[in-house]
C-alpha cells in the first residue's frame, strides 16, 4: 500500500538530495525506483507497518496493490478498516446518501479511530456505577457518532437522544443510522435545546489547530475564534445537560501549536463539578492501530457519582499542563 502524495513528497526531496538538477515534473516522473531504494525511502506500507496519520485530505490518495491481491485506489470499506470501523453499521447509510468514495472516505479519516473511542468508553465506565440503559447525545457528531459508538461496542446499551453537526448531510447519514430523537445543526442551537442525557460527547472539527493547516497555511490564520466558540458550546451543553460522563477528543495541535489556547479550554474544563481524566493517546503506539493518530482526550465524570479507581483524576478545577 502506498500513500501517492507522501510519496511523490518523499521522491522529490531524494532528486533534491542527488545535487544532480533541479526536481522538475519531468524529473520526477523519469526516475527509477529500485525496490530497494523504493523500501529504504519507505514509499510502500507493508501488512503490520504502521501508516502516517489519515486524515481527510490524502484518504483518497492510498494506492492498494499486490501480486495476488486487487489494485486501486482504497475503497470506503478498506479506509473504515484503517479508522476502526469495519463494522459500524452506518457503513450501510453511508452507501444510500454518499454516492463516491471520495466524499465516503473523507467523512470516515475525519472521525474518531474506533479504538480511541471505545478506550475512552471504557475508561468512563471504571468510574461509573452500572446501569442497564444509557442515554447519550453528541456535539460535533460527524457521519459515524463514532465517540456514542465506543461506548456501544463496550456493551453499554445507549438511546441516542440527540446529536449535532454543522453538515446536513452528516446528519442525515447519522440520523438514518442511529435515529437520535432530535437533530440540531450547530453545536450552539444544542447548547440550547437539548435535554438531559447521561453520556455527552464532542469532537470539534481539528482542522483549525492541527499541524497539517499550519504547513499548508503557513500558520498565518489564528485559530482562536473558532476553538472560543466550540469551548462555549461544549461549557454550555454540559452544564444545559448535565450528563454523568463526558468524552471530548481533538488533535495534539491545540496544545503543541496553540497552547493558550489549550490552557484555556482546559480552565474553562475545570470550572465545571467534574473530575477530568486527561490524556493524550496515538492509535498506531498506544493502540495497536494501523496509522499513527494523535489525539488529546478528556473523559470527566461528574463528581456526585464519580467511583474513585485508579488512574486519579485531575483536581477539580485545575487544569493539566
Amino acid at each position: 500500500m502506498c500513500n501517492l502524495h507522501r510519496a511523490e513528497s518523499i521522491v522529490r526531496r531524494y532528486i533534491v538530495s542527488l545535487s544532480l538538477d533541479e526536481c522538475t515534473n519531468q524529473s520526477l516522473l523519469s526516475m527509477q525506483l529500485t525496490p530497494a531504494l523504493r523500501d529504504s525511502l519507505k514509499l510502500v506500507y507493508y501488512p503490520g507497518d504502521g501508516c502516517h496519520t489519515l486524515t481527510s485530505t490524502i484518504s483518497n490518495l492510498y494506492w492498494i496493490g499486490g501480486s495476488c491481491g486487487r489494485c486501486g485506489f482504497a475503497t470506503r470499506a478498506e479506509v473504515a478498516g484503517f479508522m476502526g470501523h469495519s463494522q459500524m453499521r452506518a457503513l450501510a447509510p453511508l452507501s444510500r446518501f454518499v454516492s463516491s468514495d471520495y466524499m465516503a472516505n473523507q467523512w470516515l479519516a475525519e472521525s474518531v479511530h474506533g479504538r480511541m473511542a471505545a478506550e475512552c468508553a471504557r475508561l468512563a465506565l471504571d468510574h461509573l456505577a452500572p446501569r442497564p440503559h444509557w442515554t447519550a447525545g453528541s456535539l460535533y457528531s460527524g457521519a459515524f457518532d463514532a465517540l456514542i459508538t465506543g461506548f456501544v461496542d463496550c456493551g453499554v446499551r445507549i438511546e441516542r437522544v440527540f446529536a449535532a453537526d454543522v453538515v446536513p448531510e452528516k446528519l442525515r447519514v447519522l440520523s438514518s443510522a442511529f435515529s437520535p430523537h432530535m437533530c440540531f445543526t450547530t453545536a450552539h442551537e444544542a447548547s440550547r435545546r437539548c435535554p438531559h442525557v447521561d453520556i455527552l460527547t464532542a469532537s470539534p472539527s481539528c482542522h483549525e489547530v492541527s499541524r497539517a493547516r499550519d504547513l499548508l497555511d503557513g500558520g498565518e490564520d489564528l485559530p482562536s475564534e473558532a476553538v472560543v466558540e466550540y469551548t462555549h458550546a461544549i461549557v454550555e451543553t454540559i452544564c444545559r445537560a448535565a450528563p454523568l460522563v463526558v468524552v471530548i477528543e481533538q488533535t495534539n495541535g491545540l496544545r503543541t501549536h496553540h497552547p493558550a489556547l489549550y490552557l484555556e479550554f482546559n480552565r474553562a474544563l475545570g470550572s465545571l463539578p467534574y473530575y477530568w481524566f486527561p490524556s493524550e493517546l496515538d492509535a498506531r503506539t498506544d493502540l495497536g492501530a494501523s496509522h499513527t493518530r494523535t489525539r488529546l482526550l478528556w473523559v470527566g465524570i461528574r463528581v456526585d457519582v464519580c467511583v474513585f479507581r485508579l488512574p486519579q483524576p485531575s483536581p477539580v478545577g485545575l487544569p493539566t499542563p
